[in-house]
């Protein structure tokens, strides 16, 4: 599938990311929603309920999404020093929760450490504890966790 922001995905490029994701029985109903790349983003758990009818499907494609807008949501973070990196999944272990991959994307940080972030608030470099400090270290430990718990 051709990179582009999916705000600007069509129907067609919507089924395409389902059936990527093993839900390819689904992409009937996408087609006869019109869901496209606008309307993927704007979906709630309430419809999503009555698309897909079992709590497995609907948890595999809510993960699905997250991750989506994670992404998205995470693009301007990216450096023009970093070089694009192939993600790949690393075998998952008995006691692995979630599929670990060698990429690791960025959760979306509570508003206030995200603000910080953005104008490179000096806290972060402090050795003194701040709460900005605080909340980054447990937003990323409750992340990474969801891998390794």
């Amino acid at each position: 599938m051709e990179k582009s922001a999916v705000e600007e995905w069509t129907v067609e490029n919507v089924v395409e990311w389902i059936s990527g994701l093993g839900l390819g029985n689904f992409t009937a109903t996408f087609t006869g929603e019109e869901i496209d790349g606008e309307t993927l983003l704007g979906l709630t758990e309430h419809m999503i309920g009555k698309i897909f009818r079992t709590m497995k499907d609907q948890v595999k494609f809510l993960k699905a999404l997250e991750n989506l807008k994670r992404t998205k949501a995470n693009e301007h973070i990216v450096s023009e020093k970093v070089l694009p990196v192939e993600c790949r999944e690393v075998p998952q272990t008995s006691t692995s929760v979630h599929v670990w991959t060698a990429c690791y994307t960025l959760p979306i940080f509570p508003p206030v450490v995200q603000m910080a972030l953005d104008r490179k608030d000096i806290g972060f470099k402090s050795k003194d504890k701040s709460a900005l400090r605080a909340a980054l270290i447990q937003t990323l430990f409750d992340d990474l966790s969801k891998y390794t718990l």
